[in-house]
């Protein structure tokens, strides 16, 4: 590749990686506050966090599996599908 050309291929992946760990962090995120949320309020202790626990990081965590398994599958793809994205763009 001659320098000031861009390797689409690459790009993509690097996109694809960035968003999949983007999904897999928002989840983090977003399964914390739903805890927060539906754990109770601190002043009592939080009564009903233990209650919370399993079935919120049940879903969650299937979230993040469904995603991380998802980006095993297409990666392979993207790479075997770089043959596309060989005509390289001059920026």
């Amino acid at each position: 590749m001659r320098q000031g050309q861009r390797n689409l291929a690459a790009e993509f992946r690097g996109l694809g990686q960035l968003l999949v760990q983007a999904t897999k962090d928002t989840t983090t995120v977003v399964e914390n506050v739903h805890r927060e949320i539906i754990g109770g309020p601190a002043l009592l202790g939080r009564p009903l966090l233990p209650f919370v626990k399993l079935p919120v990081g049940i879903v969650y965590g299937t979230i993040r599996g469904i995603t991380g398994r998802s980006a095993r599958d297409l990666i392979p793809h993207w790479r075997s599908s770089s043959r596309y994205f060989r005509a390289s763009v001059t920026c």
